[in-house]
């Protein structure tokens, strides 16, 4: 079994939308209204954000959402949506690309149970945790 990861150029965003928007939308139904499948999509159409897909044996199989965060020590891999199947070859295999990209950190929000997920299965660290009061 072949495992492996691609990006997605922004010229063909478009068309691969339709075999990934429902793992997009999946993860996103647990975003508290941050934004709109749609609106991920016109990031990822803009360039704003990229998006990674997980293939096995030349099959889509899963799918990362995700955008480039500088801080003043880092170069963050940040994770906006994560979905469809995943496993520890895809993953080493999207660590392996960030860290050619520059990366020094991959981070995401995440509720709990998949935090405990990151954590248990990928060597995930919790950093923070994010606490919000909406005012409107």
């Amino acid at each position: 079994m072949t495992k492996r990861v691609e990006i997605v150029p922004i010229e063909y965003v478009q068309q691969i939308w339709g075999q990934v928007g429902h793992w997009i939308e999946a993860a996103m139904d647990h975003a508290k209204g941050e934004c709109t499948t749609e609106q991920l999509r016109v990031y990822l159409a803009s360039g704003t954000n990229q998006l990674m897909l997980f293939i096995e044996d030349d099959k889509i199989v899963g799918a990362v959402q995700f955008s480039w965060n500088v801080a003043p020590n880092d170069r963050i891999f940040y994770i906006i949506a994560i979905g469809g199947k995943t496993s520890p070859e895809h993953t080493e295999q999207m660590f392996n690309w960030a860290r050619t990209m520059g990366a020094t950190t991959v981070r995401g929000c995440a509720r709990e149970s998949v935090a405990r997920l990151w954590r248990m299965k990928y060597g995930f660290d919790e950093i923070y945790r994010m606490v919000e009061k909406r005012l409107c």
